[in-house]
């Protein structure tokens, strides 16, 4: 499984030579350091690949730091995995996926991104937009306004599906405080901890964002979630989202009741605490 800071070439070379088969395929695209909803999204994959649910491609990196290259490959070999018809989970900006429809014909492959996408990729799982009313969210979704350009590329010519899990969604499933401090005990310094209280100190229960676009498409049969009618997003100027129903459109939105919030939340206690095989 590879890390790669420049997370668009390797999205072009998996992309053509990865088929679709179970488990399901997943490159991960992440802003690694943003948030920590990005790690714990990682230990999530990593504990759903040992289950033989997923398997883990790559990490492709898109943000400007060395450091968050380096840390994503700590924490995969933490887990025992370091370098080493596909799913792509990004959660984070849309910058990768939009160069990816940018690059064109070369050594790599004589196909485009953007056909190169169209005939290997089946789904991409995005974290991203609004698609609920939030009381205090008066701006557009974070990982869409920090590049607005190639969320709006990404949004109106991406070739396959793209299932969204909006704000509203991760924020319904706050990770629990008390899972940090009790869960993962097992081991005297595990990574998902120590960037859980480096980004801010417990007790808080921050939400899983990122998880959910990862679970969404590696256990899409389970009733984890609803979802939308067909339509397509539309990415306006600003960063929102608006959602246009459509019989025929390519895009979804994820939904949650109250009851479904609830069991994802301690799903994701219980698998991202999960130890590793040979712990």
């Amino acid at each position: 499984m590879r890390v790669v800071r420049s997370g668009f070439l390797v999205l072009a070379w998996l992309v053509c030579s990865t088929v679709v088969a179970a488990p399901v395929d997943v490159i991960f695209d992440t802003d690694m350091g943003n948030d920590v909803d990005d790690v714990l999204a990682l230990g999530l994959i990593h504990a759903l690949e040992s289950r033989g649910e997923c398997r883990l491609l790559a990490v492709t990196i898109k943000k400007d730091e060395p450091i968050a290259a380096a840390f994503t490959d700590a924490v995969n070999t933490f887990y025992g995995r370091p370098d080493g018809s596909v799913v792509i989970a990004q959660v984070g900006f849309s910058t990768n996926l939009a160069r990816l429809l940018d690059t064109p014909p070369g050594d790599v492959s004589p196909l485009s991104g953007r056909d190169l996408a169209a005939r290997k990729v089946r789904l991409v799982s995005v974290m991203g937009g609004a698609f609920a009313p939030i009381e205090g969210n008066r701006c557009g979704e974070y990982n869409l306004v920090n590049d607005i350009a190639s969320a709006k590329k990404v949004a109106s010519q991406w070739p396959t599906p793209i299932l969204w899990s909006g704000y509203e969604i991760g924020l319904a499933m706050p990770y629990p405080a008390a899972s940090i401090e009790q869960d993962y005990r097992w081991v005297a310094h595990h990574p998902l901890v120590e960037s859980y209280v480096a980004y801010e100190p417990p007790p808080h229960a921050r939400p899983t964002w990122d998880l959910t676009s990862v679970l969404a498409v590696v256990r899409p049969d389970r009733d984890y979630f609803g979802i939308s009618q067909p339509g397509r997003v539309i990415v306006e100027d600003d960063g929102r989202t608006r959602f246009e129903p459509a019989a025929d459109g390519p895009h979804r939105h994820l939904l949650a009741s109250p009851e479904q919030a609830a069991r994802v939340t301690e799903l994701f206690a219980a698998l991202c605490s999960q130890p590793p095989p040979d712990r």
